[in-house]
């Protein structure tokens, strides 16, 4: 579910409302790490998008318990509104509902609210929302003023970008420019049209109401989508900013054979840019299926190798050096495949070496006086990728929500894998399996309360080649 302070809409886009992002970031460990985006908006956007705007003092706050969720409202009493039916007095903004992009207000503090819903429903408002203190909002105030009692247009505006290949948040997608842009004004049907210009971007005077805003998809791309399209809500004075990205439709397709000949089922393929180095979300990926087929489309132009296990661990469906197409394991001689507007690259057939053999790490965990650490928290890292472990995987869910102000892919992950909660047992005593021709280093660590203190513990194993033998590895911690 959604919390009521976050709106999300798309058209081959998100909107957000009062523009809020939630994204789970996972940083080898298995504890998830919240954090809150907040896209950029205009005065002009807020004043469309929120129920009621207003400033006023945080007089009181009122708690209450339902089910597992704290909320929390705050009182103001209100001294000017710029929109919605509430007058000045006492208004009650919902600012807690339990969920990560709660915000806070100081009681006695004067503010700059934003807040959606209604006065018989409640409202409700959000970190991103643009809650403001007072002495800080001079430009938005008189922005607000302006707006108040607006008649006549508001502004459609947006831009086209451009799909990349990489999923990095700070990186830039490139605009299109000369893309149409239809708009239908949804109880009239009277249309509307403009043109990105060289920075992608488009904008035009409509009167208000409820709009269909869409581009004309050029014949060799298609528009990226993650949610049902919604309409565009426009007052007399507002702005509504919409983004789209384009996608090129492409393809590279083929078939994945093991030595022997018979396909390859449930293994990432990998499509890396050629100038891309190692990173774990350094492209684009395909699970083969059942007769060992895979096709990744929708690829950005550009120049890409092939690969398996180049930005990923060898794992129980894909036990497999490091290879890239059409065969070995050095990517400077690997093919280039070259995308361009509408490429379709297709029957590729790719026939992997032998897949990895898996072997025995044992050891034992010791306090430096000889006695055994008990329960101690044990990791493996693959040396090619140090800062996620071994033998406890990554299950990656990939989404296409795109935030206001820097259109990113995002990913949520689960763990799993053999040695996720692995810990030396009641003689220090433990053991794993890993690959064969891989350089591993083995962690141990251990938290300790002495005297009501927290004291953490923590050794590593030097790097080592797993051979066809079993490995020992004996980790000593020192007692603080």
């Amino acid at each position: 579910m959604i919390p009521n302070h976050i709106r999300i809409f798309s058209n081959g886009v998100s909107r957000v409302t009062t523009f809020a992002f939630v994204f789970l970031f996972l940083i080898a460990s298995a504890s998830s790490v919240f954090a809150c985006m907040c896209g950029k908006a205009s005065t002009c956007e807020r004043f469309n998008m929120s129920d009621t705007i207003f400033v006023g003092k945080a007089v009181r706050v009122e708690k209450q318990q339902k089910s597992s969720f704290k909320t929390e409202t705050t009182v103001f009493e209100v001294t000017e509104v710029f929109s919605g039916d509430e007058a000045t007095g006492s208004i009650w903004v919902r600012n807690k509902s339990g969920f990560s992009c709660d915000v806070e207000f100081t009681i006695g503090e004067t503010y700059l609210v934003f807040a959606s819903g209604s006065k018989q429903d409640g409202y409700g408002t959000g970190f991103c929302s643009g809650n403001r203190p007072v002495q800080y909002s001079a430009t938005e105030i008189s922005e607000l003023r302006k707006l108040l009692g607006s008649k006549g247009d508001g502004q459609l505006l947006g831009t086209v970008y451009e799909e990349f290949a990489k999923r990095s948040i700070d990186e830039e997608r490139a605009p299109i420019k000369d893309v149409r842009i239809e708009i239908t004004e949804a109880s009239s049907g009277r249309k509307y049209t403009a043109k990105t210009n060289d920075n992608g971007r488009f904008q035009i005077a409509v009167p208000p109401g409820t709009y269909k805003v869409a581009p004309v998809v050029p014949p060799k791309a298609v528009m990226a989508s993650t949610f049902e399209a919604e309409p565009v809500q426009l007052r007399s004075g507002g702005c509504a900013e919409s983004y789209f990205v384009l996608s090129n439709r492409s393809v590279v397709a083929g078939r994945l054979l093991d030595s022997e000949g018979d396909p390859v089922s449930n293994a990432s393929v990998e499509l890396v840019p050629a100038d891309a180095i190692r990173s774990y979300l350094g492209g684009m990926s395909s699970d083969s299926n059942a007769n060992g087929e895979f096709s990744i489309d929708e690829i950005p132009a550009g120049k890409y190798t092939l690969s398996v296990n180049y930005n990923s661990n060898p794992q129980p469906d894909r036990p497999f050096p490091t290879t890239f197409y059409p065969s070995g394991n050095d990517r400077s001689v690997a093919s280039i495949l070259e995308i361009k507007a509408g490429s379709r690259i297709t029957g590729l057939t790719w026939q992997l070496p032998k897949p990895l053999e898996q072997q025995l790490i044992k050891g034992k965990v010791v306090w430096d006086d000889g006695s055994p650490v008990v329960g101690a928290e044990l990791k493996t890292f693959d040396m090619a990728f140090p800062g996620f472990y071994a033998g406890c995987y990554l299950l990656e869910k990939r989404k296409k929500a795109e935030t206001t102000d820097s259109p990113v892919r995002t990913t949520s992950f689960n763990l799993s894998g053999p040695v996720c909660d692995l810990k030396s047992d009641s003689t220090g005593l433990f053991q794993m399996t890993m690959y064969a021709g891989r350089t591993y280093s083995v962690e141990a660590s251990l938290t300790r309360i002495v005297a009501g203190q927290k004291i953490e513990h923590k050794v590593k194993s030097e790097p080592f080649t797993l051979s066809n033998q079993p490995q020992t590895v004996n980790l000593v911690i020192k007692k603080k």
